[in-house]
């Protein structure tokens, strides 16, 4: 039988127990490191949470941002050491209830707690980000209007955001139209200029025909009667030669051989001399009358011939094709009404659609009397030439040539047998029967006379055809200038504005004088202006804004300048065109590039003050119960007014005269667009801005204005070619006195209607309900939402105004964040140490970090 062995389990049981042991021991500790790894980091975050509860209360309270101004990263670091060293010796450590019990003022006071782990720990403390950041500011900016926003914004900006977007489509159709259509002014105004020169032409060529300064007529009469005095002259040579002949023609008693043949050789010479005198008479009558042939000819090369090949027909087929082309297929004509018809067809439903297809119709109106003019000027010309050739004078006898034959057959003949007969005759009359015979009778010059005459047969029928067809041309049946003459004087009157400055007020009161309405439109700039006024508010001031970065960003006041400009009305016209188009598609920008732009300007428009609102207006201009208060501007920043009101006292905690405590300038809103440290240079640019944008919305107002569009339409009409400068003309005219009016309402404080559509309220605007009225604030808002600098500029405003409570202010020291990193260390219980690896041990302690951060 073995002997049992005793004991032996207590042996293995021993050494088992110690494994246990150590195990314990192990987990025990490690238990106790993981714990006060998490009682480190609680009592870190809580220390860093207590740090940003000292958030600056006049920087909430003014402008709804956080930022922790009292102290530095470097002042927070003793006292967050000190609050994790307090807490983290807390009697009963690793119990939250006794660590949530530990204030922050108490830390901060100093007071000191039972240490268990005991503790050591280094602490470095830092900011990342601060309100200078402008991510951060923008994020704080969107926090605090998450909710206010919206309700501001749905005041009125989104009706006007929605009502300007249309706009683009209004404006668009004005100016796509006007530019269509120009080709066919364009080429209306060619065919007037062309018909004009040709005029011109004509007249010159029917008041001096022949180039003499005399009438075809007289001109036959003076060739005639030339023709005859010459003749009448060369008979009377003749006669004297005869008379010569009859003194010597006899002999003398006694005379000599050789002083009779002297006495026959001189008879001899004086009749050659009398036959040469007869051959320049016929010679001069043959010039003559070629020359007058040359006279005729010419006129008829002048006029044309039936093929209308040259001359003045000629001109007028080439006109007459010109005209045929402007309005037949492939013409801007056909073009413009294609287009035309085309957008009328699809205009795209909105808030204007149907002034959008009245707008496009009036044009295909004006279009399509405009081509009628031009076809009737065509036809015109046709009938002008049909009479020319067919009645007045190419189809007509007798013709050139068989004017030209009768002379050379007939005319030349006629004086040659007179010069003839008349020099045959004159033979008798230098006989002499004797040297007693004392008296000479010649046969008499006047009774010479050509048959037929000169001016006689077809020469007479032609010159009196020619001189009908002149006096035809000079007042024609088809008269060329019938189709355009009414419309001269007012295509030379519109014609001259063209390179004139479209704000020669003279000249503008002049035109829209014209008219019953453009009188009464007229009348409302009177004693107004859109420019700030001179004085500042007593009780406000326009102070200078100081930039936080040396050269900080300026918008270039391009609204002054384009106010100040002398600008043609052509100019004027793309201006306005691309200030609406320009909005709109910002708009669209805007709404796209989601909530941040829209709610930061809603921030600024409730937050900073603007000269108009803080200045001109008070506490009960706003009083919903008071009948006057529709009149006004809806104001979101009624913080700044003067006064209070039940309002103002159930939503700020601050009254106006808190406020008025960091004002350094009235004009905080303007800063914020325009970015000049000189606000009262702020407050001009704005004016200036916004009377460009009411010039600009009141030029779409008179193309949706059915009185006014159709006085645009008529004055074009009567222009003529010169419509394009009317149409781009006359709506600026009607603009200018009412957006000058628009300004004085706007910067008083009080609202007009954002559109006109009715003649009415162009002369008298009515503040209902029934339509879109925009303020000051309006106008601010908008511009902010177009503007995409502003954060850096809000940030300037913020800063300088909060220096005035606390000089050393800058959102640089406005910490937003802290984070603390600590290395910590704690004893070991039991024996764990030999098992930790060699990063997490210092001397004979645990060691760790911890590493957390905390922000508004």
């Amino acid at each position: 039988m073995k002997r049992k062995l005793k004991g032996a389990i207590s042996v293995f049981l021993a050494i088992i127990y110690m494994w246990v042991f150590i195990l314990e021991a192990l987990l025990v500790d490690g238990g106790r490191m993981r714990l006060a790894e998490a009682e480190a980091e609680a009592a870190q975050q809580m220390a860093n949470e207590s740090a940003l509860t000292l958030y600056n209360q006049a920087l909430y309270q003014y402008y709804d941002l956080f930022g922790e101004t009292k102290y530095t990263t470097e002042q927070l670091k003793p006292k967050i050491e000190e609050m994790m060293k307090t807490q983290l010796g807390a009697d009963g450590a690793g119990s939250y209830e006794k660590l949530q019990k530990i204030s922050a003022s108490a830390i901060f006071q100093g007071e000191h707690y039972f240490n268990p782990y005991r503790f050591d720990t280094k602490v470095t403390v830092g900011s990342n980000i601060n309100l200078a950041d402008e991510a951060v500011f923008r994020s704080q900016v969107s926090d605090s209007m998450k909710y206010k926003g919206p309700v501001l914004l749905a005041q009125n900006m989104f009706d006007v955001m929605g009502k300007v977007g249309s706009l683009g489509n209004t404006v668009k159709a004005v100016h796509d139209s006007t530019d269509k259509v120009k080709g066919v002014y364009d080429d209306y105004g060619k065919l007037c200029d062309d018909t004009d020169s040709l005029i011109k032409e004509i007249k010159d060529f029917t008041d001096n025909p022949i180039g003499n300064n005399m009438s075809v007529k007289q001109y036959a009469v003076d060739t005639n009667n030339y023709i005859n005095a010459e003749l009448h002259r060369a008979c009377s040579t003749i006669k004297e030669y005869s008379r010569e002949i009859f003194e010597i023609n006899v002999e003398v008693e006694g005379e000599s051989e050789e002083d009779a043949a002297a006495r026959q050789k001189k008879i001899q010479e004086l009749r050659e001399k009398k036959d040469k005198v007869v051959e320049e008479a016929i010679k001069l009558v043959n010039d003559k009358g070629k020359e007058f042939l040359d006279k005729m000819s010419s006129i008829e090369n002048k006029v044309g011939d039936e093929q209308r090949s040259k001359g003045i027909l000629s001109k007028l087929k080439q006109l007459e094709d010109k005209g045929k082309s402007y309005i037949g297929s492939g013409s801007n004509y056909a073009s413009s009404m294609t287009f035309l018809n085309d957008r009328k067809d699809n205009v795209p439903d909105g808030d204007y659609s149907g002034e959008e297809k009245k707008i496009y119709g009036d044009f295909q109106k004006g279009v399509s009397d405009t081509k009628k003019k031009m076809a009737d000027t065509v036809d015109y010309i046709q009938k002008y030439s049909d009479r020319i050739i067919n009645d007045k004078y190419v189809k007509v006898s007798p013709k050139y040539d068989e004017m030209k034959k009768y002379f050379e057959t007939k005319i030349v003949k006629s004086a040659t047998d007179a010069m003839k007969k008349y020099r045959e005759e004159s033979v008798g009359d230098e006989m002499r029967a004797s040297v007693a015979e004392p008296v000479f009778v010649g046969k008499n010059p006047d009774e010479i006379i050509m048959n037929p005459q000169f001016l006689s047969g077809d020469i007479e029928k032609y010159v009196n055809k020619t001189e009908n067809l002149i006096n035809y041309m000079k007042t024609p049946d088809y008269p060329l200038d019938y189709f355009y003459k009414s419309s001269k004087e007012e295509r030379k009157k519109w014609q001259g504005r063209e390179n004139n400055d479209i704000d020669s007020t003279k000249t503008n009161s002049e035109l829209l004088g014209e008219t019953e309405n453009g009188k009464k439109i007229a009348n409302l700039s009177q004693g107004k202006s859109y420019e700030p006024p001179k004085v500042e508010s007593n009780d406000h001031k326009l102070g200078k804004i100081t930039k936080r970065e040396k050269g900080g960003s300026e918008s270039k006041d391009t609204a002054t300048e384009k106010v100040n400009k002398k600008k043609k009305s052509k100019e004027a016209k793309e201006d306005n065109a691309k200030e609406i188009t320009n909005m709109s598609d910002k708009i669209g920008q805007v709404l796209s590039d989601g909530l941040d732009s829209l709610f930061e300007s809603a921030y600024v428009m409730s937050n900073f003050r603007d000269s108009v609102h803080t200045g001109k207006m008070k506490a009960e201009n706003i009083d919903k119960n008071k009948p006057e208060s529709k009149e006004y501007d809806t104001v979101l920043n009624t913080k700044f007014l003067d006064g209070t009101s039940a309002d103002q006292a159930n939503v700020y905690y601050l009254t106006a005269e808190e406020f008025k405590k960091i004002e350094v300038s009235c004009a905080e809103v303007e800063y914020v667009l325009y970015g000049f440290e000189d606000t009262k240079k702020d407050v001009a640019a704005v004016y200036a801005d916004i009377y460009l944008k009411r010039l600009a919305l009141d030029y779409v107002s008179v193309w949706l204005t059915d009185e006014l569009r159709e006085t645009v339409m008529q004055a074009a009409a009567a222009a003529g070619p010169a419509a394009p400068i009317v149409m781009a003309t006359l709506p600026l005219l009607f603009s200018v006195p009412r957006s000058i009016a628009d300004m004085s309402v706007i910067t008083s404080g009080k609202k007009c209607p954002l559109i006109y559509k009715q003649m009415s309220d162009w002369v008298a605007p009515k503040w209902d309900d029934s339509k879109l009225l925009c303020g000051y604030g309006d106008y601010l808002l908008f511009g902010l939402l177009l503007d995409g600098n502003k954060t850096k500029r809000m940030m300037d405003v913020v800063e300088t105004n909060m220096k005035e409570l606390d000089s050393d202010f800058t959102l640089k020291k406005s910490l937003v964040d802290v984070y603390v990193d600590s290395e910590c260390s704690i004893d070991h219980l039991f024996m764990a140490q030999p098992f930790i690896p060699e990063q997490f041990k210092q001397g004979k302690k645990h060691n760790f970090r911890v590493a957390t951060s905390f922000s508004y």
